[in-house]
């Protein structure tokens, strides 16, 4: 046994890395000649506890208020973990808006992550990302991702998980197609990029394009959103995405741009094109178990379009309910201009149109109620493939104006739905489904 403990220590001192350890920040700490190893004596600032840290480490954030602009640009696997008390004894319940904010003073972004021919893997965990603002260009992304930046390049990847984050108050600059005010998605050329936001917010962001989220670039890219909620996030001037824009219009062929959205809320987002959500070229979007209400877009909610020679984007739908009770000027709720569109199981209704597909559009209807379906061209309609079982009747939600999206006990989609495709749960957590069939929309009624 002792010759096993030997060898053992042998190999940690001589085979392998140093074992992962805990670094301390606090705004009562300081810098100078500190590894951050201590508690008693934590650092000061997030970014030199980053340049600090080993793989494996976790860097543990007291509560209080961070200046920040830290840059993580080399091989690691670290934790940014905030909402400890002072003596880092005890760490928060989870909030809505946590109590470690890191901010950016509106002076530069506030987190970048740039894998470099590299694998970079962070997770950022109980922390308030806030008041970005990109001024500091980084290779290949420019002066993008006010709030966060996830970026590879030439052959890297890099992997971001957000849990109980919230992404608020980050503004891109003015200026023509700057992109993501949270948070910025780039991959590059054979590069990819992989980011999961669990139980994360992101409100009152701004950008040219993807107010609270951009996807861009010709690697692999993915965005996984669990429990988020998106909003008040604006895409301002004639921008895209109010909330989320996926743009991949200079890779012919490829669909490797990709984002799913479960059990999410996205409310109250505006863009000129795509309140909620904008899919721009050879990008796909995968929707279950969330509600979109009262976003305003004037060419669509939920938008497709293409870019000349690529793919056509392509939405899916799935027990999720989309509605929008503007009346003085409702927008249509899926702007499909090229692409398809697929709605199952699903409500899409409002004031105004459900759905205008255009030439070059494909809408596919299965067991889900859908409104007024109109066509851009009459003379040359897009195409709607009516797959049995819809219906388009008012889905009776407890409030009209959709700040309540369950259903009344006498609405026309309890038990007409299908369960095909459909998530055992709801958007609530109840079981799907309740009764003798499932319900269309995102939440299944429970007597």
């Amino acid at each position: 046994m002792l010759r096993f403990s030997l060898l053992a220590i042998a190999c940690v001192l001589l085979c392998g890395d140093a074992l992962a350890i805990d670094r301390f920040v606090s705004t009562r700490g300081a810098d100078a000649a500190n590894n951050c190893t201590s508690s008693i004596s934590p650092c000061r600032t997030v970014a030199h506890a980053v340049g600090q840290a080993s793989s494996g480490d976790v860097v543990k954030l007291a509560v209080g208020t961070y200046p920040t602009n830290a840059l993580i640009n080399f091989p690691v696997v670290v934790t940014l973990s905030g909402g400890w008390t002072q003596g880092f004894t005890q760490q928060d319940a989870p909030r809505k808006t946590p109590r470690t904010r890191l901010t950016g003073n509106n002076v530069d972004r506030v987190l970048a992550f740039d894998a470099d021919a590299e694998t970079i893997d962070v997770t950022v965990e109980n922390v308030t990302v806030m008041r970005g603002r990109a001024s500091t260009g980084v290779p290949a992304a420019g002066a993008y991702g006010s709030g966060i930046l996830a970026l590879a390049r030439n052959g890297g990847a890099m992997s971001l998980t957000l849990r109980r984050v919230s992404v608020m108050r980050n503004q891109a600059d003015d200026s023509f197609e700057v992109s993501g005010g949270g948070l910025l998605a780039f991959g590059n050329d054979t590069s990819s990029v992989n980011v999961v936001a669990e139980d994360t917010s992101f409100e009152s962001n701004a950008a040219e394009r993807g107010g609270a989220i951009a996807m861009i670039g010709a690697g692999n890219v993915s965005v996984l959103l669990k429990r988020a909620v998106l909003r008040r996030n604006v895409a301002r001037l004639s921008g895209r995405g109010g909330a989320i824009w996926l743009d991949r219009s200079d890779d012919p062929g490829s669909t490797a741009t990709a984002i799913t959205i479960e059990e999410s809320l996205l409310e109250k987002n505006q863009a000129h094109e795509g309140g909620a959500l904008s899919l721009v070229g050879a990008v796909s979007a995968t929707v279950v178990n969330t509600i979109m209400r009262d976003n305003d877009g004037s060419f669509g909610v939920v938008s497709l379009r293409y870019h000349p020679d690529v793919t056509f984007p392509g939405l899916t739908l799935t027990s999720s309910t989309l509605i929008s009770y503007e009346r003085r000027f409702p927008p249509s709720l899926i702007d499909l201009v090229h692409g398809t569109a697929s709605v199952v199981n699903s409500i899409v209704w409002g004031t105004g149109p459900a759905a205008k597909v255009h030439v070059d559009g494909t809408l596919n209807l299965d067991h889900s109620d859908v409104g007024t379906v109109s066509f851009a061209l009459p003379a040359a309609p897009g195409t709607v493939n009516d797959l049995g079982g819809n219906i388009s009747v008012d889905p009776q939600l407890v409030r009209p104006n959709g700040s309540d999206a369950h259903l009344k006990p006498t609405s026309p989609c309890i038990d007409v739905g299908t369960c095909s495709g459909s998530p055992s749960i709801d958007f609530d957590g109840d079981p799907r489904p309740t009764g003798g069939q499932c319900d269309m929309g995102a939440d299944e009624f429970t007597p």
